[in-house]
């Protein structure tokens, strides 16, 4: 047994470990993530994937789950996105020709907490396939 244990004993240890552990959860949960700019291409093909991306703002270390996407508010449409540090990305699809208001928001979360991000929009020209 080491001098430092039998000096505070397995309660003092256990309350130790207990604090670690507690600052860790808390310093994990302080996080954010401020959606900045929505780009897109300036016309897509209806029928045809395109990419749009999101930058970012981030503090700490939030883990990004779905983004909610809504075209005119209509939505949201959950689709799977990938992260780096300063931009979040993804290939939508949209079927019908239209001008639309493409509009993005992030669900991630902070330690144990679920959060969803600010919204940001941009305008979607989606024209018809030719033949």
């Amino acid at each position: 047994m080491t001098s430092a244990f039998r000096t505070i004993g397995v309660t003092g240890v256990l309350s130790i470990l207990l604090l670690q552990f507690t600052s860790s959860v808390v310093y994990a949960a302080e996080c954010s993530l401020e959606l900045k700019k929505l780009s897109l291409p300036k016309a897509v093909t209806a029928g045809e994937p395109y990419t749009v991306s999101v930058s970012t703002k981030v503090s700490g270390n939030p883990k990004i789950l779905k983004g909610h996407f809504w075209w005119n508010k209509e939505g949201p449409f959950k689709f799977d996105v990938v992260s780096t540090q300063s931009q979040i990305s993804t290939k939508l699809r949209t079927g019908n020709p239209n001008t639309y208001t493409l509009s993005v928001a992030i669900q991630y979360r902070c330690g144990f907490s679920t959060k969803m991000s600010n919204g940001v929009a941009a305008k979607l020209v989606v024209k018809k396939p030719s033949e």
